[in-house]
């Protein structure tokens, strides 16, 4: 009478298949949160050009530092903004806004619009 082994199941025993698709995945959010990122420090330099542009106007236009980011990016170093200012044309105000709002979600954000007869330097 031949003797067999049990088969014994190992509890996180997984295929080549498996990993390769958990890798992708992996990639694929990574990605993502790099390109927030980049993302933000291009509307960070955005700002800092409109306060160029808009010099002579008495108000302080930057990112100013002090909130946490979002885990999904402060785990890959980023640093948080507490409140934006920055001077726009009338007619972006809304969009840049919205834009504005999605990318610092930390952040307060304040889009201003000069008074009549503004115009940029």
């Amino acid at each position: 009478m031949p003797t067999s082994t049990p088969h014994v199941r190992r509890l996180f025993q997984f295929g080549l298949r498996n990993l390769l698709v958990g890798m992708t995945a992996l990639a694929v959010w990574l990605a993502i949160q790099v390109n927030w990122i980049k993302n933000r420090h291009d509307a960070v330099s955005w700002i800092a050009a409109q306060a160029e542009v808009w010099r002579d106007l008495p108000v302080s236009q930057r990112a100013y530092p002090g909130r946490d980011a979002p885990w999904r990016i402060r785990m890959l170093g980023e640093m948080g903004v507490e409140q934006i200012s920055v001077v726009v044309e009338k007619d972006i105000v809304a969009t840049k806004q919205r834009e504005l709002e999605r990318l610092f979600p930390e952040a307060d954000v304040l889009v201003l619009t000069p008074g009549p007869g503004y115009t940029p330097k």
